[in-house]
């Protein structure tokens, strides 16, 4: 986003109903967005030679901003959207992977830091219920949701230049991760040679479900089941205990070794950690069959 115009940066960060309303000189940065990603940069050191990341909240308001803002520290917001025609009229770049801002509550002070990992462009009319979810912080009607916010924004926004929003307009579909304040993870405790398994929650089983087709979808479910009942099977034989999952993020405790695991992706996708009973090691469900 930093090649955007600032009004186009403004309106694209704030999701703004009515952007010619806060056309503005870019205001003085406050002190906790420094303070925030100067404690970003001493737990990690790598990022301390990158430059601060820009820094906005959502909406154009108190109530909302610092609602939406919350939703992203409690991990339930985790996408939003811009349409495409925006980045086409400044010329600018679409918004790249790895990119971070600062989230701020409305009074500008630092709350969050993200970054993007996924960027696609779908047309309005197909935002599935798992992309709104994300993007609107709840799984209640999400889609009817985020169709009627987003709906009556783009249509403000596109008025400006004599355009109207049709329901194959292509939407930029940001997904991101919270990465400051950093979560605090469940564990998972392990003293015995043991399966972990971490499967995909609702939100990303549908997403699965949008990209692949129904078809394609259940029957690779119904191929899934298959082989993950002969893997219990073989489990159970060997009285190696399973221990399945569906958190995004978590940690995998040993006697002798910490493992965080990270599946906090928009499709997600089904994973097997296997401890030996001395290092933690990531298998397919074939290799566990395989197991003796």
């Amino acid at each position: 986003m930093k090649n955007l115009p600032f009004i186009l940066l403004f309106i694209l960060a704030s999701c703004k109903p009515d952007p010619k309303t806060q056309i503005a000189a870019p205001q003085k940065i406050d002190p906790t967005v420094y303070a925030m990603w100067e404690d970003y940069g001493q737990a990690h050191p790598e990022a301390k030679s990158n430059e601060m990341p820009e820094s906005w909240f959502f909406h154009d308001n108190q109530k909302d901003a610092d609602r939406l803002v919350a939703l992203v520290i409690n991990g339930k917001k985790r996408a939003s959207s811009g349409l495409y025609a925006w980045y086409q009229e400044a010329g600018a770049d679409l918004p790249a992977v790895g990119a971070k801002s600062i989230i701020t509550n409305f009074d500008g002070t630092a709350q969050a830091i993200i970054e993007i990992i996924q960027v696609d462009t779908v047309p309005f009319n197909q935002i599935s219920a798992a992309y709104a979810a994300m993007d609107t912080g709840t799984e209640v009607d999400a889609l009817a949701q985020w169709k009627k916010a987003h709906r009556a924004f783009f249509q403000n926004t596109l008025e400006e230049s004599g355009q109207k929003l049709t329901e194959d307009m292509l939407v930029v579909c940001e997904m991101f991760k919270t990465v400051w304040p950093e979560e605090v993870l469940y564990e998972i405790k392990l003293n015995e040679r043991s399966v972990v398994g971490v499967s995909p929650d609702s939100l990303q089983l549908e997403a699965m479900q949008f990209k692949w087709g129904e078809e394609d979808f259940f029957t690779a479910m119904d191929d899934l089941m298959w082989y993950s009942a002969q893997m219990m099977e073989v489990l159970d034989s060997l009285q190696i205990p399973y221990i399945n999952t569906e958190r995004r993020r978590f940690k995998i405790v040993t006697p002798t070794e910490r493992l965080e695991v990270d599946n906090d992706t928009p499709e997600g996708g089904w994973r097997y950690f296997y401890f030996i009973g001395e290092t933690i090691a990531e298998k397919d469900l074939f290799e566990l069959l395989e197991l003796k």
